[in-house]
């Protein structure tokens, strides 16, 4: 991968959840994103990435 490429792959399922009168789609999802960050701006946002990334997995476990 070069810098400028990123992947994104998503996979999932959506489902009804059926209750008494009330129907919702309900659903699962997996999100894998990978991208390279050229030399200088690595260093810079090595800590921001992983900081976003844990705040955005404790959101996500919290529901």
């Amino acid at each position: 991968m070069e810098p400028s490429d990123f992947s994104l792959g998503v996979k999932g399922a959506l489902y009804p959840d059926r209750r008494g009168m009330n129907t919702r789609l309900r659903g699962q999802l997996e999100m894998n994103i990978s991208f390279v960050l050229p030399p200088v701006l690595e260093l810079v946002l090595t800590s921001l990435v992983e900081n976003v990334k844990h705040k955005v997995h404790g959101s996500l476990l919290a529901r």
